[in-house]
C-alpha cells in the first residue's frame, strides 16, 4: 500500500473517532437511538436498496448494448444519489 493511501486511511480513522468520541462524550445525545437509526438503515440498505440495485444491474446487462452500460449505470447512480437528497427536501423535512 502507498503512502498516501495509507495517509488518507488513517485520516478517515481519525475523522471516525473524532465523531465517534464527541457522540459519545455530548450529554444531549441519546446513544440508544443512534443505534437503531443505524441498525434500520443497514435493514433498509439490505432488504430494499441492494435488491433495487442488483435488479436495475441486470436489467441494464440484459436490454442495453455493451457499450452503453457503463454511462447508464453511472447515470443511474447519479440520478439515485440525486433523488435521495432531493426528495427529503422537496417534502420539507
Amino acid at each position: 500500500m502507498r503512502w498516501w493511501r495509507r495517509g488518507l486511511v488513517g485520516l478517515g480513522v481519525a475523522v471516525m473517532v473524532f465523531a465517534v468520541v464527541g457522540a459519545l462524550t455530548d450529554p444531549d445525545v441519546r446513544p440508544v437511538g443512534h443505534v437503531l437509526f443505524l441498525a434500520g438503515v443497514l435493514v433498509t440498505h439490505d432488504a430494499v436498496l441492494l435488491p433495487l440495485a442488483i435488479g436495475a444491474g441486470v436489467l441494464i446487462g440484459r436490454w442495453v448494448p455493451r457499450r452503453l452500460r457503463v454511462p447508464v449505470r453511472v447515470a443511474g447512480v447519479v440520478t439515485a444519489t440525486v433523488l435521495v437528497v432531493a426528495v427529503p427536501l422537496l417534502l420539507g423535512r
